[in-house]
């Protein structure tokens, strides 16, 4: 078991970085799509949160597939079917198409993340199941991380057409490997009949909380960018350094997250960052172009501690047998923000500017933070149980 688990635990990581290199090389490549494009900073914002939505919408029946038949045929075929989605997008001829290709892109990538942190977190024991969760979310920052280092060369050599075409083509390999080594438990199959619900107030918290988050995250991903270049007057090049860096940091926070999660109340430790991530938010927007790079590491580590707590406090919450559906909703809802922070964040940027953008975007972690107070856990005996 133990030798599964960390075969499921590599895989599962590989699969969660191709899925963000293939989301997050639009931000860095936006400049280039958007003037040959001819795309407003709306419709900009439309490409990232038209993928989120559909993203959102396929997470509970995804969830829903993989507690009643298992997560081995959801998996690979979701992973097969969103690398064929980026493909295509490299043949895109106008923003409508480019539009659609990534609301496909988002409804089959939306079928890998509750049925691989459920097996995950199945994996694993519950002392032990902070980390893993640690290891597996640090995907997120290096997948971003990634996305713009390897974007950006292919696009300014060869088009921003090639790099979708490029790096779509190892996604199709790492859905045959999950096809050919992921193991569904029968007997959870079959438990899946009992029935028994998961929705509780504490629950709709865990899901309202990491909503005003990736509003956060992912508006100030889909726009730094730009900021960068258009306010800060820095290159496209430095531009993605800089984008890549921050995603690099939290690759540290990510595995330190995990650490942390397993030994202290993790409903006070997401409040904590939440509200820390929220004023490094605020001061990225005063900083000077000397002091921006070290307040944007800062922030990329801090707020990256934030997805293992969460998930592994979520997953004590729910009963095994409905975990992926549980964690579905949940990560719906996140992307619902998501698509909410860069939708209703470009719009903000065309009518009021970078710090109407930058307000809102701190705005929101602030909430954030203080709602997670609500997810405390309660002490019995000097050891922490989650809240029901």
């Amino acid at each position: 078991m133990r030798k599964y688990g960390l075969i499921l635990l590599a895989l599962g990581l590989a699969g969660w970085i191709i899925s963000y290199i293939h989301r997050m090389m639009v931000p860095p490549l936006l400049p280039m799509i958007m003037d040959e494009l001819r795309v407003s900073n709306t419709q900009a914002g439309l490409l990232m949160s038209g993928f989120m939505i559909s993203y959102a919408i396929a997470q509970i029946p995804a969830g829903y597939l993989s507690d009643k038949y298992g997560a081995r045929k959801v998996v690979s075929l979701g992973i097969g079917a969103f690398s064929l989605a980026t493909l295509l997008i490299g043949f895109s001829r106008s923003f409508e198409q480019f539009l659609i290709l990534r609301i496909l892109f988002g409804l089959f990538a939306g079928t890998y993340f509750p049925p691989i942190t459920a097996a995950i977190s199945g994996a694993f024991p519950t002392e032990k199941r902070g980390k893993a969760i640690g290891v597996f979310m640090s995907g997120t920052s290096i997948g971003t991380a990634l996305a713009p280092i390897i974007s950006v060369p292919i696009a300014l050599l060869a088009g921003w057409r090639y790099a979708f075409i490029v790096l779509a083509l190892p996604g199709f390999l790492i859905a045959a490997a999950f096809f050919l080594t992921l193991q569904d438990k029968t007997h959870e199959i079959r438990e899946y009949k009992k029935g028994g619900g998961f929705i509780s107030l504490k629950f709709l918290v865990a899901c309202v909380v990491p909503f005003l988050g990736l509003a956060t995250s992912m508006g100030f991903t889909t726009f730094l960018p730009l900021f960068l270049v258009n306010e800060r007057g820095l290159s496209i090049e430095i531009a993605a350094v800089f984008s890549s860096l921050i995603p690099a940091i939290g690759f540290l926070g990510n595995i330190f997250g995990g650490f942390v999660a397993d030994k202290f109340d993790k409903g006070l430790l997401v409040s904590a960052i939440t509200l820390t991530s929220a004023i490094l938010m605020s001061s990225t927007y005063f900083s000077s172009n000397r002091t921006i790079l070290p307040v944007l590491l800062l922030f990329g580590f801090v707020n990256s501690l934030i997805p293992a707590p969460m998930i592994s406090l979520t997953s004590q919450i729910i009963p095994e047998r409905r975990r992926a559906s549980a964690l579905a909703f949940q990560n719906a809802s996140t992307f619902i923000g998501a698509s909410f922070g860069t939708g209703f964040g470009g719009y903000l940027l065309d009518k009021a500017g970078y710090m109407a953008l930058f307000t809102f975007l701190t705005l929101n972690l602030m909430i954030g933070g203080i709602l997670a107070l609500m997810l405390k856990e309660k002490s019995v005996g000097g050891e922490q149980i989650p809240p029901s």
